[in-house]
């Protein structure tokens, strides 16, 4: 028997459920009809094994009573479960609305064992309520069995486990299946106007509103419901990982940073990936990490800048003179090692993803995904990310934009009018001070020279040239003015 539990405070599930395998014991006995022999088993021999088992055909209570019947329920099971799928389907039958097993697939068994209890499933029910999820679904079956009102949930149901090996999140969408399941109904139903059943559809999870107007007591679900999960964790945390992305803050905040990490984790299913960015400074010609206090580089790790030179007959270069990400699944066996590669195997990357970030046709940055592992990401698997590169770009984008406009507001603040020929300088500096300030240094912005340089423009310049254009203007306008 298997179990999500969730608040101990929570309503419970308000209607009667009871294990019936009669739907099922019937759908077998109608098809034995056109068929002598099934599965290898003549129909005849199949009529006497249900037959020795009249107990299956009413309400079970104590599901001990299954254990006398394994071989048979396994048969009758084959009809919901076929055999070549078994292995890799994620399936169970379950007691209607109550989480109590009578048969899963290995799969299933390995998720969410039938014999132990569960604490760990997340819903995507509001404050995880399984029971407000049932109670809602099991209403909805009411209406449209006894009131004809065709309704559809669009809302996919999303369950979020830890994979044991990995300890990451794995997301699978519940499908249920409730062909074997009646309602009885112990009493005709009271009426219920069109307009409030609109009113519930429209308050979805207001349990107490739903169970005013249908009468739990006079309802009961017998038969059994099948739940399939399906692995959506690369739908889902691509879809997460987007959102994310358009925050504001998505990848100047640790935590968020964090959890964007996790979430590509997830996806290639690896625990020890790292996630790498770096932004691309065209005026210095330096890949950088300026001011990149929660994200960086792997590449160019704690030294916050490194001159493209230094990346010169890498794979970085390859990707970024070729404007396409570069894999390379094992650089212990890289041939055209450089001091870049030679790095990395000292960090542990043996694995790495290199994907260069456009924007405008104009290269932002680059983003990396390293695995000590070989041969985890490669080039099938690179693409599950293709479609967030965008997203990426703009965020970098958004923090290289800001950092301009803080720059800039400093320089302002610090130095008088500066000449736009020596701007780059200025900016240079503000970066340096800005990145300062967000490691918590007491620090003032560096004094500006450049050594060896003269104006030569100021030794040009013409003695009273002012006043000569001034008289020039004024010639111009008196003969502009005469000719009129």
């Amino acid at each position: 028997m298997s179990k999500i539990f969730t608040d101990s405070k929570v309503l419970s599930f308000p209607f009667k459920s009871r294990l019936n395998l009669s739907l099922l014991i019937r759908y077998w006995e109608v098809n034995l009809e056109t068929n002598n022999v099934f599965a290898g088993f003549p129909s005849d021999r199949i009529h006497q094994m249900i037959a020795g088992a009249p107990e299956l055909r009413e309400p079970i209570e104590d599901l001990k009573v299954l254990d006398q019947h394994k071989g048979l329920l396994g048969f009758l099971m084959s009809a919901v479960f076929p055999p070549a799928l078994v292995d890799q389907d994620i399936s169970a039958a379950l007691v209607p609305f109550s989480f109590e097993g009578v048969y899963a697939t290995p799969g299933y068994q390995k998720l969410l064992p039938l014999d132990r209890e569960l604490h760990d499933v997340v819903a995507n029910i509001p404050k995880n309520d399984m029971n407000v999820g049932k109670t809602m679904h099991a209403c909805t079956m009411i209406l449209d069995k006894f009131y004809d009102t065709k309704i559809t949930i669009d809302k996919p149901i999303l369950l979020t486990l830890k994979d044991d090996s990995t300890g990451l999140d794995r997301i699978y969408k519940l499908e249920i299946d409730a062909r074997f399941v009646e309602i009885i109904a112990k009493k005709k139903p009271a009426p219920i106007e069109k307009s409030t059943i609109k009113f519930l559809t429209q308050n979805p999870y207001d349990i107490a509103l739903w169970t005013k107007h249908i009468d739990t007591k006079n309802f009961e679900f017998q038969g059994f419901m099948i739940f399939r999960l399906v692995d959506v964790t690369v739908q889902e945390m691509l879809s997460s990982i987007k959102y994310d992305l358009l925050k504001k803050d998505a990848i100047i905040k640790e935590d968020l940073i964090e959890m964007i990490e996790q979430k590509i984790r997830a996806i290639f299913n690896l625990p020890d990936l790292k996630l790498g960015l770096a932004y691309f400074d065209p005026n210095d010609n330096i890949i950088s990490n300026h001011s990149a206090t929660v994200w960086n580089s792997l590449a160019v790790g704690e030294e916050s800048e490194m001159s493209c030179s230094d990346f010169a007959g890498s794979f970085y270069e390859s990707a970024f003179l070729e404007r396409k990400p570069v894999i390379i699944e094992d650089l212990k066996d890289y041939k055209k090692k450089t001091v870049l590669e030679r790095k990395l195997l000292e960090i542990g990357v043996r694995n790495i993803a290199v994907a260069p970030l456009l924007y405008d046709n104009e290269i932002l940055g680059c983003l990396e995904l390293a695995n000590p592992e070989e041969g985890k990401i490669n080039s099938m698997t690179a693409n599950k990310l293709e479609s967030v590169l965008p997203m990426f770009t703009i965020a970098v984008k958004r923090v290289i934009d800001e950092l301009n406009t803080e720059a800039r507001a400093l320089i302002q603040q610090e130095c008088t009018a500066i000449h736009p020929t020596v701007e780059w300088r200025f900016i240079e500096a503000a970066y340096e001070l800005l990145d300062k300030k967000r490691k918590g240094e007491n620090a003032i912005l560096e004094e500006i020279v450049f050594p060896e340089v003269f104006p030569l423009y100021g030794l040009n310049d013409i003695r009273s040239s002012s006043v000569v254009r001034n008289a020039a203007i004024q010639d111009d306008l008196l003969e502009n003015l005469e000719a009129v």
